[in-house]
Parts: structure tokens; sequence; C-alpha cells
């Protein structure tokens, strides 16, 4: 009935890359399943043989479990320790190095979506002097059925923070949660995905050299899927600011687009747009809905277009 698959053993001692990867982290939280069910005219309990809840279990919630998803009886699922164990091994035999490595965890809903970043300081290109940009990995995994597994590449830029995307397809992993499903095919990318960023520099570099005008700009924003006419207002006061430092170049209209999808601080002066947060914690998803646009956006043939 439950469709997981557990290679942990959680009485196991920690390693020394346990403490490297933070396998601590209050998101290595176990999860167990249940029998959905619904209240009968008497108030007996009616199983559904059809659907189960994933639970959470730990001391987030009175009674030590709290219900993250309601999922078909076919849902498979992988608890964070077995999904993000398997992403750390394959980072393991890439041999990347480890150094300065920052682990970032972030989840929403409770932790029915749950984001694991690896941000490999000691892995960094320079395509300018002074801009260094470093290797980043990342993985979702989701408890509730509303989003597939995703294990990708990608990089930060220093300088700002921001998360740097290439248009979608080389770079990122995608699975269904189906009974077929298995961790070794959405890690198993994970060494392409270096020889991905290194190539990406070249990429850069030619974008920190093309130079557009403040109405190519414009008219590129605007090809945004779901752009409003507010968001684009703030693009453009954020593109003035932005062509200070880098300029009226493809650079500066990417570093505008990707620090809009890394960013909403409440505090942050600079952002674009707030990402408002509530006690489900749902600030994380929205940034993740985010940069899905600006990832179909890079791959458009508006941005395409400018940048070639």
């Amino acid at each position: 009935m439950t469709n997981v698959t557990n290679i942990n053993d959680h009485r196991e001692k920690p390693t020394k890359l346990d403490a490297v990867f933070k396998m601590d982290s209050p998101m290595m939280f176990n999860v167990g399943s249940r029998r959905a069910a619904v209240l009968g005219r008497d108030g007996t309990p009616i199983l559904d043989s059809n659907h189960k809840y994933l639970i959470r279990e730990d001391d987030s919630a009175d009674g030590g479990i709290r219900p993250i998803g309601l999922v078909g009886d076919g849902f498979k699922w992988f608890d964070n320790k077995t999904f993000f164990n398997a992403m750390q091994q394959e980072i393991v035999d890439s041999s990347v190095s480890l150094d300065n490595l920052e682990v970032k965890d972030s989840w929403a809903f409770h932790g029915a979506r749950c984001k694991r970043e690896y941000i490999f300081k000691d892995v960094t290109i320079e395509p300018e002097v002074g801009d260094v940009i470093a290797f980043r990995l990342f993985g979702w995994n989701a408890f509730d059925g509303s989003m597939s597994w995703r294990v990708g590449g990608g990089a930060l830029r220093l300088i700002c923070l921001n998360g740097q995307l290439s248009d979608a397809g080389h770079d990122i992993t995608i699975r269904k949660h189906t009974s077929g499903a298995s961790i070794p095919a959405l890690t198993h990318h994970i060494k392409t995905y270096i020889d991905v960023f290194y190539q990406q520099a070249d990429v850069w570099k030619r974008w920190m050299n093309k130079v557009i005008t403040d109405e190519d700009a414009e008219v590129c924003f605007s090809a945004i899927p779901n752009m409003s006419e507010r968001l684009l207002k703030n693009m453009m006061m954020s593109w003035l600011m932005q062509i200070v430092d880098t300029g009226r170049t493809v650079w500066s209209l990417y570093n505008v687009a990707t620090y809009w999808a890394s960013h909403g601080e409440e505090d942050d002066p600079y952002t674009i747009q707030k990402a408002r947060d509530t006690g489900t914690n749902h600030q994380v998803f929205t940034l993740y809905q985010r940069e899905q646009r600006v990832r179909q956006w890079i791959g458009s043939r508006d941005f395409q277009q400018l940048a070639a």
C-alpha cells in the first residue's frame, strides 16, 4: 500500500558526510502513510481503498503526526533522507569538491513540498573579472501530489545571490510519482550538470557584451509568462538600477529576471515583487513558480533572438 523504498537505517551513527550534508536538518523528518477514510452518517469511518494520507511523523503537530498529502494509492514516494542521500551519493561519486559546500533546506506547506540546494563555492567560473558564479544543484521532493520529483543543476551569482537558470531541458530531470519511478533515473545526470555549468560560462560572457536598449528590455520582459502591468513596471525600475553596474546588456536583462525569481524578502529594498509568507511557509514555492516562468522565458523566441 505504501509504495515506499527506504534504504536508510535511522539507527546508524552519523558519519562525517552526514555532517557535511547536514543530515540532522529538521527537513529530514520521518514520513508514514495511513489509509484515507470518511465518516459515514452514523459517524463510523469508511475506509477509502483508492487513497492514502502521507503523514509527517515528528513533533511539528499535536499528537506527533501531521497530514501533508492526500494522494492516490499508487502514488510512489521516498522520504527526504532516502531521496537526498541518493543525490548526495551521486555528488560524492562525481568527485566534485565538497570544500566550502553550503547546503540550504526550505519547505512549504508544513513539509509537503521540500527543496534542498547544494552550493559549491569552490566550483566557480568568472565570466567577467570580479563576477564570480558558483555551481549549484537542487532537488525537490513532494508528498502532496502537487509536483513531480525534480533534480537539476544551475549556478549562483555570488555578488547578488541570484539563482542562475537556463532554459528547461538539459539541466533538469523530472519524474512523476508513478510506481515505476526510481531515484537513479533522477540523479544519474548530476555529473552532466557540472559539465553544463562550465559550458554556460561562454554563453554568459557573450550576454555581457550584447548591448540592448531600454525598449528591447521592456518588450522582452513582456514575454515572461503571465506578466502583469505592475510587475513589468517594477522590472523596468530594477533594470534601470541594474544597468548602473552591468550596462544595457542581455546580462542585465537576465539578472533582473533571475533576481525576481530568487528574492522575495520583505526587507530587501531591491525586491521586485514580494513573496509573502504565511503560517504554511509557502514563500519557497512562490519562488519556485517564478523560476519556472523564467526558465520558460529564457527558452522563448523573444529572449533567444535578443540574446543571439
